[in-house]
């Protein structure tokens, strides 16, 4: 009687075992959810790479032990740290640094600098913090480079992992007299001043082009620029 109950049971509790659900998507379902994922993914791709700020740089900080920086044309030369780039960087994210002479309403380029990360570091994580400063360098032209001799200033790198670019070297006479940093969160896809110097106080904002600061500003300077993508 009891082995009868016993099968009894067994068969009962087996008839009644909770079924697994089997959900049935269309290819059209499965096609929106993806996209959707997808969607989600690249803003929030977005909003971590907007996450690089600019902050002023310690003109007296070390960068590392050897005090080694990106970008310098024949030999080292010292360098006066100008701006901290700071935040989330993917393999993809690029720095564009830019250094310009902006002399009585007329702009010209003097160096600029594509920075990032490396993408030959193998087991690299998707996202990386990275601490990238910018740095001016002034020297003598030497003679026998084909190119007018005279004081110039060079824009420097540290902190990334990759950097490619180029320079020119007019000669110019800025005194650093007054600075400006322009702090804050970097917009992504546009070209901002991030730091000014010259021989009168300059007006600057976040929101100013090269050709606006420019005609604001009569003086004599360098002017540091970034554009994040």
């Amino acid at each position: 009687m009891n082995g009868r109950n016993h099968d009894a049971d067994v068969r009962w509790a087996a008839q009644n075992l909770p079924r697994p659900v089997w959900f049935h998507f269309t290819l059209r379902q499965f096609l929106f959810a993806f996209l959707f994922i997808a969607a989600i993914l690249g803003v929030w791709a977005s909003l971590l790479r907007t996450a690089v700020t600019i902050r002023p740089a310690d003109p007296n900080e070390r960068i590392d032990e050897q005090g080694s920086y990106f970008g310098f044309f024949y030999k080292p030369v010292p360098v006066r740290n100008v701006v901290v780039a700071e935040g989330i960087f993917s393999r993809s994210t690029c720095l564009r640094a830019s250094l310009y002479l902006a002399e009585a309403g007329k702009v010209r380029e003097m160096s600029a600098y594509n920075l990032g990360r490396t993408s030959n570091c193998i087991g690299a994580l998707p996202w990386e913090s990275m601490k990238i400063t910018l740095a001016l360098g002034d020297f003598e032209i030497p003679t026998g480079l084909q190119i007018p001799t005279g004081h110039s200033t060079m824009l420097v790198s540290a902190g990334q992992s990759r950097g490619v670019g180029g320079c020119s070297f007019p000669t110019n006479h800025v005194p650093p007299r007054f600075s400006k940093t322009i702090s804050g969160v970097m917009p992504v896809g546009r070209e901002v001043i991030l730091y000014v110097e010259g021989d009168t106080p300059p007006i600057a904002s976040v929101d100013q082009s090269l050709k606006q600061f420019a005609k604001k500003n009569p003086g004599n300077y360098l002017v540091v620029t970034g554009r994040l993508d």
